[in-house]
């Protein structure tokens, strides 16, 4: 995927989320023309009291870059991302080795006949 100023803006806000979120580490990832694939590891400590869960790191992500493509579109956030999303609790190496190889070949699956598609998360 060759990503537009939109997909720049995605791609950017998900790899700045440890520097909100310390306790996450970042893994396979990609930014697809009306979606994005991520694993996303969290590591909160045993001995701290502020626990991050999954929600708050997707609505944190959502968040950012949502203001930052609003910006880019004149106040215009519609129709930028779902309310909602789907997760998956990775369990063991065979189930991520098998989600990490679908999201970095995810992109050669997708069949697109223009070469201009808009980024709108939906």
């Amino acid at each position: 995927m060759i990503l537009n100023e939109y997909g720049k803006i995605v791609h950017d806000c998900w790899y700045d989320l440890p520097n909100h979120y310390p306790y996450i580490r970042l893994d396979a990832f990609t930014v697809m023309p009306d979606h994005v694939h991520g694993i996303i590891i969290i590591d909160n400590p045993l001995d701290d009291n502020k626990y991050h869960g999954l929600s708050e790191f997707v609505r944190a992500f959502k968040s950012f870059s949502s203001r930052r493509i609003s910006e880019l579109r004149k106040g215009n956030n519609t129709g930028i991302w779902q309310s909602r999303y789907y997760d998956h609790i990775i369990i063991g190496h065979d189930d991520l080795s098998t989600i990490r190889n679908y999201i970095i070949k995810n992109p050669d699956n997708w069949e697109f006949h223009d070469t201009e598609i808009p980024y709108i998360f939906m």
